[in-house]
């Protein structure tokens, strides 16, 4: 059974095209610590995988990381299916770990706890974390061999990420009650106040 090697084998993608209207701004440009939030979660990403991608069209963001690969989406304004779509046709690795440009709590310790599961189930094609709310699709390991269902849920106008889970092999990552902040997104102004808030105990 294949070995993945992590760092070259997986690219890391931060999905930044979306249009904020909950946030009412670009979110991926809140400060925190001194630092843009997409720069907190590009530095992460960087000390895990070789290959980075960052799939927005926005020039502030692009002028930010000169030195980083962007994609577009072909199919526009179909949310974060149509971005995980950009980011599997733009990788030149095996799959990629995609995350939301609004997590400001990303861990690499999580995050290659979560990729662990690879090197026992090498033939799955998606590890997505659960728990006890949900799952969380935009902290997650993708193949490129979901393309196909990728594209045919875009065909179909069907833009729900989690609309091929059923078709394709995919591992669950149980999350623990501890690991929940690590995933916790900032998509309304009430979010930052509440991570801001909590960061300030």
């Amino acid at each position: 059974m294949k070995q993945y090697n992590i760092e070259h084998d997986i690219t890391g993608v931060v999905l930044a095209g979306g249009k904020n209207s909950r946030f009412k701004s670009e979110k991926s440009l809140i400060e925190i610590d001194d630092q843009c939030l997409i720069e907190l979660e590009i530095n992460v990403l960087k000390s895990i995988f070789k290959e980075i991608i960052i799939v927005s069209e926005k020039e502030e963001i692009r002028n930010m990381f000169p030195d980083i690969i962007f994609a577009n989406d072909f199919h526009k304004d179909c949310g974060p299916l149509a971005g995980l779509h950009a980011a599997l046709k733009k990788c030149t690795t095996q799959g990629v770990f995609l995350v939301a440009c609004d997590m400001p709590n990303l861990n690499k310790q999580f995050i290659l706890r979560q990729l662990s599961l690879l090197q026992d189930n090498a033939n799955t094609l998606a590890i997505v974390p659960r728990h006890g709310n949900g799952f969380e699709p935009l902290h997650s390991f993708y193949h490129k061999n979901c393309l196909p269902f990728v594209e045919a849920l875009l065909a179909q106008k069907k833009y729900s990420v989690r609309g091929f889970f059923d078709k394709i092999s995919i591992k669950w990552y149980e999350a623990s009650a501890e690991e929940e902040h690590f995933y916790y997104n900032v998509n309304t102004q009430h979010d930052l106040a509440k991570y801001i808030n909590n960061k300030a105990k």
